[in-house]
């Protein structure tokens, strides 16, 4: 999993656990009433009476082709939970789709609160079933957001966030392209050393090659282990190490547009983003490896 958050060579970079599914985002005032509502009903939000339409729901999401289309999802599983309760595909859905406008929200007022909505479905989610992979992989994303919106809150949350991604790699490592993995990853990549449980580079890298390996056509794998990399390259003072590494990123980042290439009618909200940032780090890449 991408955010509102501060770009640097095209790239997002800080709390950044998820790739961007869609474009755009709410105001902040309709998220907040939203929330409001959500936390004030127990069995979901909508306040309409009608009973929100799931099929129409997944398809929405699942389409990425608007931020307008992911809020009109986000409002029939809303709808859903409010006529019949907990029910655990609604709560689901609301939880991506709440995810996923954390990630694309134009301020971090904003994105922390659809990060709240998230962490909120989506611990209702792992609640209901201490076993759903999906529950733990969005409520830890929620966090990841909810860290990335107000960054004094990265470091408290990090052993958290850890802990429930390990949660999905013990159920369904495969999930959501190796989601678990690519998360873990990150998180590594990110918390300093000596913070939390310790950042490692070594340990990013080990776990965003497992992801590539085990979703090898998924871009975002290779993304960011070959940003990985080229960081591990440059802060390596060993003249023989740092030449391998930057061998390593190169090839990672060769994989990272062939693969991105592969994925356009698959992924075609994400496709110019990737490109974009496929190009940077081969470029950077090939630049370090001279």
């Amino acid at each position: 999993m991408t955010s509102s958050g501060p770009r640097q060579g095209g790239r997002r970079r800080g709390w950044d656990f998820v790739s961007r599914r869609v474009a755009g985002a709410a105001g902040a005032g309709a998220v907040r009433g939203r929330l409001l509502l959500c936390l004030a009903l127990a069995s979901g939000c909508d306040g309409t009476g009608r009973r929100g339409d799931l099929d129409r729901a997944d398809a929405l999401l699942e389409a990425r082709r608007s931020t307008e289309e992911v809020r009109e999802a986000l409002e029939e599983y809303e709808a859903a939970l409010a006529a019949a309760g907990a029910e655990r595909r609604a709560l689901l859905g609301a939880a991506r789709a709440a995810v996923q406008l954390a990630a694309e929200a134009p301020n971090p007022q904003t994105a922390g609160r659809y990060a709240e909505l998230g962490r909120a479905y989506a611990d209702r989610l792992r609640r209901a079933d201490p076993n759903s992979a999906p529950g733990h992989y969005f409520y830890a994303l929620s966090l990841g957001y909810a860290a990335q919106a107000d960054k004094t809150k990265g470091l408290p949350l990090a052993g958290e966030m850890k802990a429930a991604v390990e949660r999905v790699a013990a159920i369904d490592p495969a999930y959501d392209s190796a989601g678990a993995w690519r998360f873990l990853g990150i998180l590594y990549r990110e918390v300093p050393p000596g913070e939390s449980f310790g950042g490692d580079v070594d340990k990013a890298i080990y776990y965003l090659g497992e992801a590539a390996k085990l979703a090898p056509d998924y871009p975002e794998n290779h993304l960011a282990l070959a940003e990985t990399l080229l960081r591990a390259a440059r802060d390596d003072p060993v003249p023989n190490s740092r030449r391998q590494r930057s061998a390593a990123a190169l090839a990672s980042a060769r994989r990272a547009v062939d693969t991105v290439a592969a994925a356009a009618d698959r992924y075609p909200m994400e496709t110019p983003r990737w490109r974009a940032q496929a190009q940077t780090l081969l470029a950077q890449a090939e630049q370090e490896a001279k």
